[in-house]
């Protein structure tokens, strides 16, 4: 379960893939639910989330979801590890040794590039 304290900045996503995200802080911590306000939202307008899980707490696929910083800026590195890599051609497998391993075989491959 995820540590997190009144005055905390987060990131909310919203729907499929969380490609619509903002920045939050936490006004509400619970022992199992937290209350974050959207950066820019009117005072008192809170998303729920629950902390097991991070979602909204939905059944469904889509729910919103939060991030603390540090897990958003691990996120952003994944997404641009594995850009670089379909953009080189590189594509990894479900059961590959480099599943869940992008950045650092990227990191490989641009200190072998550099290397050269």
């Amino acid at each position: 379960m995820v540590d997190v304290q009144i005055g905390e900045q987060v990131v909310v996503t919203f729907g499929q893939r969380g490609l619509s995200a903002q920045r939050g802080e936490v006004v509400k911590v619970g022992r199992v639910w937290i209350e974050v306000q959207p950066d820019g939202s009117r005072p008192g307008h809170a998303y729920r989330f629950r902390l097991d899980t991070q979602t909204d707490g939905s059944q469904y696929a889509s729910s919103s979801r939060f991030y603390t910083l540090d897990q958003w800026a691990e996120r952003e590195r994944q997404n641009d590890a594995s850009k670089f890599l379909s953009d080189q051609g590189i594509r990894i497998d479900f059961g590959s040794a480099w599943r869940g391993r992008e950045v650092e075989l990227v990191n490989l491959i641009r200190s072998a590039l550099e290397g050269r």
